[in-house]
């Protein structure tokens, strides 16, 4: 469907941006039809100086409007550009949940039903693989060396953990889920099964460095999300620094990824979470866009997470 449309609008407005710009030379009472023969500008003693001046005026709009046309075929030409990629995934499914029925088409299902327990077994199928997501997470490690210790809320694998511990950063990590906890914990990582806000909470003020947290915000309510920006503000040091990640719901596809997960309560847009960490009492935070372009127009549609850093 994408690129059968894309390719009747090209088409369509490829002709329209062809069209002449100058009045046609022949009109049908009232301008509903006319030929698109030219024909010279009407001279003033043919139709007088208010004959003239509508033509002038008719040959500027035309103008306007072929311009208009050439930006939709643009437009249309960078759909056409992506329908490959939307048509290569005609299938936007994990491929593990993928099975062949028998007559070789395939159907969502599964043959074997062995999965490791608990949320574990969700995000291995649904986050991805402990090393993608550890290449992903490198992109925060410089917001993170200098800042010790670094407490990791929701911890889930223990992917930064990892990271920081390569990197020689001392850092701890939460997470409710035992499954998740477990197993970071087979990886010799400190990670303990609590609740990041009482964990913030029993922390001296200024105790921590930097509070780290992916994908996790999306889980909390309104209430708890506040309660664990202000405990993290508390809890952090004068140069301390906070990020949180989550999925950006600007992007379209990244809308369809946010509802796989049944644990997910909201989507929370950019400008909320800044506005957010304002609320808390920080002093400054930005947003930032994980592999992007840098530039906020392309990135804000394009680029499935991101990231609010926040500092006290």
């Amino acid at each position: 469907r994408w690129t059968h449309a894309a390719g009747v609008a090209s088409a369509r407005l490829e002709a329209l941006s062809a069209s002449p710009a100058d009045p046609p030379g022949e009109r049908a009472h009232a301008g509903i039809t006319a030929t698109t023969n030219r024909e010279p500008a009407p001279e003033a003693g043919e139709t007088g100086v208010a004959g003239v001046e509508l033509y002038q005026l008719t040959a500027q709009a035309l103008e306007g409007l072929h311009q208009v046309v050439s930006q939709l075929a643009g437009a249309v030409a960078e759909l056409q550009r992506h329908v490959p990629v939307f048509s290569a995934s005609s299938l936007p499914v994990p491929a593990e949940l993928v099975i062949a029925q028998a007559d070789g088409r395939p159907a969502i299902g599964y043959v074997d039903g062995s999965t490791a327990p608990g949320y574990r077994g969700f995000e291995d199928v649904f986050r991805g693989s402990e090393e993608l997501i550890r290449q992903r997470q490198r992109y925060y490690l410089p917001y993170l060396v200098d800042r010790a210790p670094v407490l990791d809320v929701g911890a889930g694998r223990g992917e930064m953990l990892e990271l920081l511990r390569q990197a020689g950063v001392p850092a701890i990590g939460v997470d409710t889920d035992v499954t998740m906890a477990e197993r970071a914990r087979q990886k010799g990582l400190d990670v303990r099964c609590a609740d990041a806000v009482d964990v913030l909470s029993a922390l001296d003020a200024g105790g921590v460095g930097a509070v780290f947290s992916a994908q996790v915000i999306e889980h909390l309510d309104h209430g708890a999300l506040g309660a664990m920006l202000q405990a993290a503000r508390r809890a952090l040091a004068p140069n301390g620094v906070f990020i949180a990640e989550t999925v950006n719901p600007h992007c379209p596809a990244a809308r369809k990824n946010f509802w796989l997960d049944p644990t997910h309560r909201t989507p929370i847009f950019p400008e909320v979470a800044v506005s957010l960490c304002r609320q808390a009492g920080f002093a400054r935070a930005v947003v930032v866009f994980p592999g992007g372009t840098g530039e906020l127009a392309t990135d804000l549609l394009t680029m499935p997470d991101y990231a609010v850093i926040a500092r006290p």
